[in-house]
């Protein structure tokens, strides 16, 4: 997490700023506010963290010593590494109490449903997966800042152990009290997201949007069957940026749970080895060594068992690898929609959608042997594979 410009704030001000939003106090601590918040205004994001904690409920009362008030480095406000998606800060008290305020970005909730991003977020936080959560805005979240740092592409396969074990933990659990059945969203998710792409969209080089249809089709038919894939609550966004690691315990933690819900826990993991691309895709998928001691970690910790037979280990290398299909084709869909919909000028959304479904058609042909309707113009009639594509076609 990289800091920018540190600032104080006076609490009259960010009360000013907040605009008088009500607060509501539901299920105990968690605390509603019907308030939205610019994030450009250090005021109204120091509001939105005062109204939505319990820990500060005297300011909002009244009830804290009037020295304080006019306090100006009592609260201190941090804004953190920019998200692809959302604007974040750390807000800090001299009471000790830190929280991550995050306001969402522009045109984000027509890939969110932030309902069921809190549920989860809420219910993973009460399992230690996650950040606890402690209130809600109209545009944001506030949640306990997780002491640590997060990863960097570079560093997923030397903690891929701790890794895996936290993601072994999340599919462990069972969340059907907080969302119902267990059922894949993967298809309801991913339809939704294609119906968002313009009808009149003009030509994207390089892409042949005239075949997404024929894709979604193909690996639906390949992977879609019900009860052939283990199914549980999944992150399915679980990139480096999104692991804090705590380097004096060792764990793990994950965050932002903007896309967790019900999927196949393969997807999670392969969605996972495709991020050692990084948002750039300058890396490549893990070798199969690292895909082996990353999987039999997994397994071992979710049966909680010493040992894992090898050819389980083979296998499960392989039905991981026909889910990057999905990570790629997913993502792809994402940056075609986020071109559209976000005015963030800082992330090249088309740039990185070809780069996805190059991968995806150089994946497909590892794991299918096929190629017939490519997704990108750049394929040949062979599919020729990527540099990357080769080191993973020995698991398979």
């Amino acid at each position: 997490m990289d800091s920018a410009t540190v600032v104080g704030a006076r609490f009259e001000a960010a009360q000013s700023a907040w605009g008088g939003g009500e607060s509501e106090k539901t299920d105990g601590d968690f605390i509603r506010c019907e308030a939205s918040v610019d994030s450009r205004s250090t005021e109204a994001v120091l509001g939105a963290a005062v109204w939505c904690c319990p820990f500060w409920e005297r300011f909002r009362s009244g009830s804290y010593e009037s020295p304080r008030c006019s306090d100006s480095s009592f609260f201190a406000l941090e804004r953190l590494t920019q998200g692809t998606t959302n604007a974040v800060w750390k807000c800090s008290g001299k009471d000790g109490f830190k929280v991550v305020i995050r306001v969402f970005g522009k045109g984000t909730h027509f890939l969110i449903d932030r309902n069921l991003e809190l549920t989860i977020g809420r219910f993973l936080g009460s399992h230690g997966i996650a950040p606890k959560i402690h209130g809600q805005f109209t545009n944001g979240a506030v949640s306990t800042y997780v002491v640590g740092r997060t990863l960097n592409t570079s560093e997923l396969t030397t903690y891929a152990v701790q890794i895996a074990k936290h993601l072994a933990r999340l599919h462990s659990l069972s969340a059907t009290q907080v969302l119902g059945p267990v059922k894949t969203h993967f298809w309801d998710i991913l339809d939704s997201w294609v119906s968002l792409i313009p009808k009149n969209l003009p030509p994207v080089p390089g892409i042949n949007l005239q075949h997404l249809e024929a894709e979604v089709n193909f690996v639906k038919t390949q992977l879609g069957a019900p009860g052939r894939y283990p199914v549980a609550l999944c992150h399915n966004d679980c990139q480096a940026l999104n692991i804090v690691l705590d380097e004096n315990s060792g764990n793990i933690t994950f965050i932002d749970l903007e896309y967790s819900w019900y999927n196949y826990t393969y997807f999670d993991i392969a969605n996972h080895f495709c991020e050692y691309g990084g948002l750039v895709r300058s890396g490549g998928y893990p070798s199969i060594h690292s895909q082996k001691t990353f999987l039999t970690s997994y397994l071992q910790a979710l049966r909680q068992v010493d040992e894992i037979p090898p050819e389980e280990v083979q296998q499960a290398c392989s039905d991981v690898y026909k889910f990057t299909l999905l990570s790629h084709l997913l993502w792809g869909v994402w940056g075609v929609v986020q071109n559209g919909v976000n005015d963030d000028t800082t992330f090249a959304y088309l740039p990185y959608t070809l780069k996805r479904w190059r991968e995806y058609d150089a994946a497909k042909l590892v794991a299918f042997g096929a190629c017939d309707t490519p997704l990108t113009a750049a394929a040949s009639p062979e599919c020729s594979l990527s540099p990357d594509s080769t080191s993973a076609s020995s698991s398979l």
